[in-house]
């Protein structure tokens, strides 16, 4: 049974119905990147839409979860629109999913490493994601992608699928507080953002961290926020080993909007260590905040932002890369290039660029 949640009362526009299960997961990049895709959605003229999600969903760790992800993903998303009325069009913003009783379907897939890197990812999901995620593009009207990389490599697995990348959008137009350099001894906190996956390198972000303290000799700190993961046992494993007492470091499962935006803003920059990112949102988010990053320059994150490509994923080459940072000149150059990339993934335009993708989609 789905719980939708229509915007408005009917009156003959065309129904859009967004599948926004990935919710259920609590706050990650996808779910983030959903909801801004809802409310460009949201500001089309004369569209009703609806977002769908299931009860209850598990995660990937057990066949039955499976099975009940594909279900809804494949089938029931599909016909959960209000009171059995057909859909005109069936958004699914995570990978997955199938037109099946909608009159046209729109994908967006995040990213591909599940194909690059199989390694990174656990066996059982890579599976699934490398069955259903080709079989979800050659279906579709059109997917939404958000690399070059990631539209190459779907173009050759379904070559008569209309694949467009687009840069996404980080938000709501209103003004956001800006990262400022610490000043009168405030404690300097760099930012890890993101699922603890092993893709996501944070153990090495760690390790990063306590070796910028050690060469710095200054108190730095370090915030780790986002779901609990795959990795999520190694990740505590190494904050516990370079600050057991916790006096300098802390971890943060599933923060509210409002406290991720505040970290964004109180922090001194925001470290990527990631082996491989589709996108990398959490460098856009940051850069709003005018907060500069360092990233290990995998994936799609120098295209996204291209200051600090740290060019790396060891510990040694990340701490390298964030030490310039302490000086406040180049954090004050570093944060203006930042909030100037931010103008590229703006609301406006990422609102522009769901319009172009979707109207002529509608009936």
């Amino acid at each position: 049974m789905s719980a939708a949640r229509p915007a408005a009362a009917g009156g003959g526009r065309p129904l859009v119905v967004v599948n926004t299960a990935i919710e259920l997961h609590g706050t990650s990049g996808s779910a983030t990147a959903t909801r801004e895709l809802v409310a460009a959605l949201r500001a089309l003229p004369a569209v009703e839409v609806v977002e769908s999600s299931p009860a209850s969903r598990g995660g990937h760790g057990s066949l039955r979860n499976a099975l009940a992800d594909a279900r809804w993903d494949l089938w029931q998303a599909s016909r959960s629109g209000p009171q059995g009325r057909p859909v005109d069009l069936l958004v699914s913003p995570c990978n997955i999913g199938l037109r099946g009783a909608a009159r046209r379907h729109l994908l967006v897939v995040h990213d591909v490493m599940p194909f690059d890197r199989p390694d990174l990812f656990d066996r059982k999901f890579g599976a699934y994601f490398r069955a259903l995620v080709p079989r979800s593009v050659r279906s579709a009207d059109r997917v939404l992608t958000l690399s070059e990389h990631a539209a190459t490599r779907l173009r050759a697995m379904a070559p008569h699928t209309d694949v467009r990348v687009v840069a996404w959008g980080y938000g709501t137009p209103d003004s956001v507080a800006a990262a400022g350099f610490p000043v009168d001894g405030a404690r300097p906190v760099v930012l890890m953002v993101g699922a603890t996956a092993p893709v996501k390198n944070q153990a090495a972000g760690v390790a990063a961290v306590a070796a910028l303290r050690s060469s710095s000799g200054r108190d730095i700190g370090l915030r780790v926020l986002g779901p609990a993961g795959r990795a999520e046992r190694d990740v505590l494993a190494a904050i516990a080993a370079v600050d057991p007492a916790g006096a300098w470091s802390s971890r943060e499962v599933d923060v509210a909007p409002d406290v991720l935006a505040a970290a964004y803003a109180s922090s001194w920059v925001l470290l990527q260590p990631s082996y491989d990112e589709g996108f990398g949102l959490p460098l856009v988010e940051a850069a709003r905040h005018g907060l500069p990053a360092v990233h290990s320059g995998r994936g799609a994150m120098p295209s996204v932002l291209r200051e600090v490509d740290a060019g790396g994923v060891a510990p040694q080459v990340l701490a390298a890369a964030l030490a310039p940072l302490l000086d406040p000149v180049e954090w004050a150059r570093l944060s203006q290039a930042s909030r100037e990339r931010a103008g590229a993934f703006s609301p406006g335009v990422f609102r522009a660029t769901v319009r172009d993708a979707v109207l002529d989609l509608l009936p």
